[in-house]
């Protein structure tokens, strides 16, 4: 199936909740969603299996920016609408051939206008690997609600039908960093850990560091959308606290659970929340943002260049 150009057909449309079963919190369950026009005309449905959680209640969820449906593995979602340009992407790639990583089934072609192929209805998408998946037009569902389109994100685990709630995210320990640290010839004193033998940074700390560069990037919190949101190529704004020094003691870290989004694509990025902070790691910075980062084993010493590209070890 060749690429496309992404565009969904319908013009205006809200998506809405119309059968769910009432079940314990974190069950597994079938729920269809019914997607209409703005004056009510239904325009067909979306059938999902194994839905764990969704964010969309009471019927029209119209503040929500994003659709976040968490199912299990293997998860089938049948759109009983007729769509153009659906697409599926994971880290902004499509992966819609990818047969390895989803499977497409009985997506019959209608007609193909200027690169835009038109689909009929009763087409079933099926997860095959865990991950986050954003699925839609262009990255987004054709969700229109007030002036934009808002994506759908699968989130896939390998979740059983169990009545119970996962378990909390244990804390692991993160070991301050005694490493001298370069940006750009300079020395900067960070308050860094390592966890599992990575260096974590302070996101807001990077941003600072690496603004008025050209790799500099913004650093926003979308509490609608439960999301950090990081924007290349814009200086950064400074909200007090960066680059405040550390007590030099240990800490506990949990694993962010926070979507994060890069150029409005989500994007998967190791990352872990201490003392209410957000620390990634500062290869996936690196290589998100195209900065070096390497080191310098005679001096003990992390470099950070934004003059140069991002390499792998």
């Amino acid at each position: 199936m060749k690429k496309i150009w992404k565009k969904f057909l319908s013009m205006g449309i809200t998506l809405t909740l119309l059968l769910g079963m009432a079940t314990t919190a974190f069950a597994v369950e079938t729920k269809t969603y019914s997607i209409k026009e703005f004056d009510g005309t239904s325009l067909g449905t979306i059938s999902i299996t194994n839905v764990v959680s969704d964010n969309i209640k009471d019927g029209i969820y119209e503040n929500a920016e994003t659709y976040t449906i968490q199912v299990t593995k293997d998860s089938l979602i049948t759109y009983n609408i007729r769509t153009s340009g659906l697409s599926i992407s994971q880290n902004g790639e499509d992966i819609w051939e990818q047969e390895s990583v989803v499977k497409v089934s009985n997506a019959k072609v209608l007609s193909e206008d200027e690169g835009i192929i038109d689909y009929e209805a009763g087409y079933t998408i099926q997860f095959i690997k865990t991950g986050t998946y954003t699925v839609g037009m262009d990255g987004h569902i054709g969700t229109r609600l007030g002036s934009g389109w808002f994506p759908i994100v699968f989130k896939v685990t390998d979740g059983t039908s169990s009545t119970t709630p996962p378990p909390a995210t244990a804390p692991i320990t993160a070991s301050p960093t005694s490493s001298k640290v370069l940006v750009n010839g300079s020395v900067i004193e960070f308050d860094a850990y390592t966890i599992n033998g990575n260096n974590y940074f302070k996101l807001r700390d990077i941003a600072q560091v690496v603004s008025g560069s050209g790799k500099q990037f913004e650093v926003t919190w979308n509490g609608a959308k439960n999301a950090i949101e990081l924007v290349s190529g814009q200086p950064y704004t400074v909200v007090g606290g960066e680059l405040a020094k550390g007590d030099g003691t240990a800490k506990n870290a949990i694993a962010n659970t926070s979507a994060i989004y890069k150029d409005g694509v989500v994007v998967e990025l190791t990352a872990y929340t201490i003392n209410g902070n957000n620390y990634f790691k500062l290869r996936d910075l690196g290589q998100s943002f195209d900065f070096n980062v390497s080191w310098d084993g005679i001096n003990n010493c992390i470099v950070v260049n934004t003059s140069e590209g991002y390499t792998a070890d």
